[in-house]
């Protein structure tokens, strides 16, 4: 019977970080999401498998004692999901090459496809009760360098987020216009000041009470020269009127559908 051992090390981390977790001492989806993908990769690169069934299971197991310890932190769910489509894709490709007889493990790999989603897909069942999958050949030798390489791609594409997205910022904010937003988000900000730099805007902030991070976001765009206004949130209805668009920072991060 396939097993998978994981050294003490590896437990450790995994305690680790579950227990800053639950101490909400890793805030954030951005964070949350970095780390978590950083913690399945040493999952990967540490743990001794010997075939992909065991894998998947290992890092279903992993997945549902993060969720378990912030269930709020919706990221933690995301990027395992990402992580076990991306295990299987890469045996899905080895299982392919290797039936046609193409298959070379010194052969450096092209890029990888976007995924294809099926109106078929579900995100509900990925973390419960999996229908068994066929147990491929391909063991930790094979797959492992390229899973981890997979990983680490997820892993520089979060790390590269806001550049990705403040780079769109001058195709979607005009001139003269009136801005909306409410509390704080790391993306709406540097996406604002990304727009700036060479755009005249003003910024409507509400508060949010009461923790009133609206009047940290306010403060840190009125620093980078944007005009801005904080208001209540009670007064967010009688200026809505007067605004152009209302951008709003989101928390869950990307769905991927398995």
């Amino acid at each position: 019977m396939a097993t998978m051992i994981a050294p003490k090390d590896l437990n450790a981390q995994i305690d680790h970080f579950i227990a800053r977790l639950k101490r909400r001492q890793v805030i954030g989806s951005w964070q949350v999401s970095v780390e978590t993908a950083i913690l399945l990769r040493q999952v990967v690169s540490i743990s001794r498998w010997n075939n992909v069934d065991v894998l998947l299971e290992t890092v279903k197991s992993v997945g549902k004692r993060l969720v378990a310890a912030q269930p709020q932190e919706l990221a933690i769910g995301n990027i395992v999901r990402r992580v076990l489509r991306l295990i299987r894709e890469e045996n899905s490709t080895f299982s392919g090459q290797e039936e046609n007889g193409n298959y070379d493990s010194q052969n450096t790999p092209g890029p990888r496809p976007a995924p294809q989603f099926t109106s078929s897909s579900s995100m509900y069942n990925l973390l419960g009760n999996f229908q068994k999958e066929p147990t491929s050949s391909a063991n930790n030798f094979t797959l492992k360098p390229e899973i981890i390489q997979g990983i680490q791609e997820i892993v520089e594409e979060l790390e590269n987020i806001y550049v990705n997205i403040s780079g769109q910022a001058l195709e979607h904010i005009h001139s003269n216009e009136i801005i909306m937003t409410c509390g704080k988000s790391k993306t709406v900000e540097t996406f604002l000041k990304t727009a700036a730099k060479k755009r005249k805007f003003q910024v409507i902030v509400a508060e949010t009470a009461p923790l009133y991070h609206g009047h940290e976001m306010a403060r840190s765009l009125a620093l980078a020269g944007i005009e801005t206004t904080v208001i209540p949130d009670s007064a967010i209805f009688a200026v809505l009127s007067r605004v152009n668009k209302v951008i709003l920072g989101t928390h869950a991060g990307n769905f991927y559908f398995v």
